[in-house]
């Protein structure tokens, strides 16, 4: 059984695929989550398979929020880790590896 942070971001990646544009094999998103864990700010990004980089805005305007409800649940397990707060990440997606990572920022 994996850990409670690598679920956590299995279901990010499948909101990240859900909301991509069609040929995108990697889907990079950037997120800052306040303190207060109220509000986010999002970049996503892709790259398609012809190798042009693009952004877009998900369609379904849920999106943003469940990606953020999930972010808070990885901070919190993390601090429930006793690791500090991270304030914003990096997410990206290999569509065609079926892989993902997270780059965790304190600053």
């Amino acid at each position: 059984m994996d850990s409670r942070d690598v679920e956590i971001c299995r279901v990010i990646g499948q909101e990240l695929y859900n909301a991509s544009p069609d040929g995108a094999v990697k889907i990079i998103m950037r997120a800052e989550l306040s303190l207060e864990e109220d509000a986010c700010r999002f970049e996503y990004d892709y790259l398609n398979n012809s190798g042009v980089v693009g952004w877009f805005l998900p369609k379904n305007g849920m999106t943003d929020q469940k990606i953020r409800e999930l972010l808070v649940q990885h901070r919190d397990f993390f601090v429930s880790q006793s690791q500090p707060p991270w304030k914003s990440c990096e997410f990206t997606l290999d569509v065609e590896k079926g892989k993902f990572s997270i780059q965790l920022s304190y600053d």
